[in-house]
């Protein structure tokens, strides 16, 4: 960015304070925490079941070692997940883990308050979308009509969050 003031060329001039926002991507998944644990920025909103922790293959029914390892996210129920910096978050990526003896047309997926098509049981299976507007954390609900709705135990493992980091006020000083 060139200050140009009638046409003369400024040597040294301090010109605007300019807002800088860019789109980050935060990528996570559970190798380094314990079982049992649930990262803070993981949140349990409306439990059906057995509260969100991390876990590995031989510690559930699933069946399941991770997406990129061994340990997950398991959980049942609805939960809300943040950005571990706390950056409005705009878009997503995650792998889903069901049991393989759900019947899909009794499985319902929300995530980010819109319907995502229900991945099939048995195997890890990415869900990814856009956000229509920045929020603070992506509610992730899994639920099973068996007659009355409850939730559904499932996987979830290697997150991406594309973020909107906080704005950085940049002094400029340009020379001419």
């Amino acid at each position: 960015m060139h200050c140009n003031s009638g046409g003369a060329l400024l040597l040294a001039s301090f010109c605007l304070i300019q807002s800088i926002e860019a789109q980050g991507l935060i990528k996570f998944d559970f190798e380094d925490l314990a079982i049992g644990s649930r990262p803070s920025y993981i949140s349990e909103i409306y439990p059906f079941g057995a509260a969100p922790q991390v876990t590995h293959g031989s510690g559930l029914s699933l069946g399941a070692t991770g997406y990129r390892g061994d340990k997950y996210l398991t959980s049942a129920g609805s939960i809300s997940v943040s950005s571990p910096d706390l950056s409005p978050i705009i878009g997503y990526s995650f792998y889903i883990f069901l049991p393989a003896e759900v019947q899909a047309n009794r499985v319902s997926l929300d995530v980010g308050n819109s319907l995502a098509p229900v991945p099939l049981g048995g195997s890890w299976q990415q869900i990814s979308g856009v956000l229509n507007e920045p929020t603070s954390s992506l509610t992730i609900s899994v639920r099973y009509d068996f007659g009355e709705i409850m939730g559904l135990r499932n996987g979830i493992d290697a997150f991406e969050l594309a973020t909107i980091p906080e704005p950085s006020v940049f002094l400029l000083a340009l020379t001419g």
